[in-house]
C-alpha cells in the first residue's frame, strides 16, 4: 500500500524536517525503496544546509536535523510537539512538574 501523504521527494521531505525536525516513513508505504527516501531525505538536508541523520530498521525510515533545535523558534516547536505527544499520557499538573513550570 503506498502512502501519498508520507513525504518522499527531497522538497516534501525538506518542509516535514523544517517543521518537526524528523520525519519517519514506513517503507512498505511508499513508492520507492528505503536507499532512494534515505538519499531524498540526505538531499533536503542539502536543501536546507543542514545536517541530516537517516537511518531504517526494518520497515522504518527517520531522517532528523542533526543540529534540532537550532534556534529559539525551533526549540519552541520542540516543546510544543513534547507536550502534545505527552498530554494524553500525563495529567496537567504532572507534566507542569516534568518541564519544570
Amino acid at each position: 500500500m503506498t502512502n501519498t501523504l508520507t513525504p518522499t521527494s527531497p522538497d516534501s521531505i525538506a518542509e516535514a524536517l523544517a517543521e518537526h525536525g524528523h520525519v519517519q516513513a514506513f517503507a512498505s508505504h511508499i513508492s520507492i525503496s528505503g536507499d532512494e527516501w534515505r538519499k531524498n531525505a540526505r538531499r533536503a538536508g542539502r536543501v536546507l544546509k543542514r545536517p541530516v541523520r537517516t537511518v531504517q530498521g526494518g520497515n522504518i525510515l527517520i531522517a532528523e536535523l542533526h543540529d534540532w533545535p537550532a534556534n529559539a523558534e525551533e526549540a519552541a516547536k520542540d516543546e510544543q510537539q513534547l507536550r502534545s505527544a505527552m498530554m494524553p499520557t500525563y495529567d496537567a499538573e504532572m507534566l507542569a512538574r516534568i518541564i519544570g513550570e
